[in-house]
């Protein structure tokens, strides 16, 4: 039985290419990323959005004006901190760390990520698919961003 490219299962789950990859070693986003990360924050905003709208919808039902006004900032503030955090994302560009990676699993909580992939001091929060994108025993460099300790690209180190 053939043994699966560890870098093909790592450009699989983290779903980058070369051209990504030669951004991120030199401490940037590729543009590719840079639209992937505006998607996500997009739709991270549209699901805070629907939560606070369902909050709204309670509040004219029972014609609340508080709580009507309460939806409304927390709706702006959410939003404010999601761009906010993706614009310091995108101002401190991309940091690299390597070295074995393990696995740990996190409390199994609703809207966050199962397990947490450890290289080093560092934690990445990270879905099931990219942690099985690792291999046991091998080395890695992951190149991240640092606000949101999102990984976007790696290379297998041997």
């Amino acid at each position: 039985m053939m043994r699966p490219n560890p870098y093909m299962l790592l450009i699989s789950a983290l779903n980058f290419t070369a051209a990504d990859l030669a951004d991120n070693q030199r401490g940037r986003l590729s543009p590719n990323q840079r639209e992937i990360l505006l998607r996500q924050v997009v739709s991270s905003v549209r699901g805070w959005g629907l939560v606070v709208a369902v909050l709204g919808i309670g509040g004219l039902m029972f014609q609340s004006m508080v709580v009507i006004w309460f939806a409304g900032v927390m709706m702006a503030a959410v939003a404010a901190l999601i761009w906010l955090s993706f614009q310091a994302d995108l101002a401190n560009g991309v940091r690299a760390v390597d070295g074995r990676v393990t696995l740990q699993e996190r409390l199994p909580l609703p809207f966050w990520s199962p397990y947490y992939l450890v290289i080093g001091r560092f934690r990445f929060p990270v879905s099931r698919e990219i942690g099985h994108g690792f291999t046991r025993g091998h080395s890695y460099r992951v190149y991240y961003i640092s606000r949101s300790r999102t990984i976007v690209s790696g290379e297998v180190l041997r």
